[in-house]
C-alpha cells in the first residue's frame, strides 16, 4: 500500500499489508521498515515471503525473506543470502520483481529475445547523414 499510484518501489512510505480474506480484517505485519517495501510473491505453502525492500539504504531494491509461523506471526526478514558477503555493496542493480520458484529456470537469453548465434549482427556507425 502506498499513498498514491500503481508503481510502489518509488514510494518510500509504501508497505506490504495481509488481508484475512474471511473476515475482512487487514493488518501490517511486522516484516515492514521505514524504507519501501514493494513487490512480494509467496511460496507455494504459504509460510514464505520473498519482497523487494530498500530498507538497507534507501537506493536499492534488494530481496528479503520472510517466515510466517502458523499462528500468522511474521518472523525477522533476512536478506537473501550470496557466496560473497560483500555481493550487496557493490551491485547497484535492483531486484523490484523477486519471485520464488520451484524448479530451475532453464532459459537462454537468446531465445528469450529471439536471437541465436548465426542472426547476431556487428553494429556500425553511419555518420553520413
Amino acid at each position: 500500500m502506498s499513498h498514491y499510484g500503481n508503481f510502489s518501489i518509488w514510494h518510500p512510505e509504501s508497505d506490504l499489508y495481509l488481508k484475512d480474506l474471511k473476515t475482512g480484517e487487514i493488518i501490517k505485519p511486522e516484516i515492514n521498515s521505514g524504507q519501501t517495501e514493494s513487490y512480494h510473491s509467496w511460496s507455494l505453502s504459504g509460510r514464505w515471503i520473498v519482497f523487494s525492500s530498500r530498507r538497507l539504504d534507501g537506493m536499492f531494491t534488494r530481496p528479503f525473506i520472510s517466515y510466517f509461523d502458523t499462528s500468522g506471526h511474521a518472523w525477522k526478514p533476512f536478506l537473501l543470502p550470496q557466496k560473497d558477503p560483500l555481493f550487496y555493496d557493490t551491485f547497484i542493480k535492483s531486484y523490484n520483481v523477486p519471485e520464488l520458484v520451484t524448479s530451475e529456470i532453464k532459459l537462454n537469453p537468446r531465445i528469450l529475445s529471439g536471437l541465436t548465434d548465426d542472426k547476431i549482427v556487428a553494429a556500425s556507425f553511419d555518420d553520413s547523414k
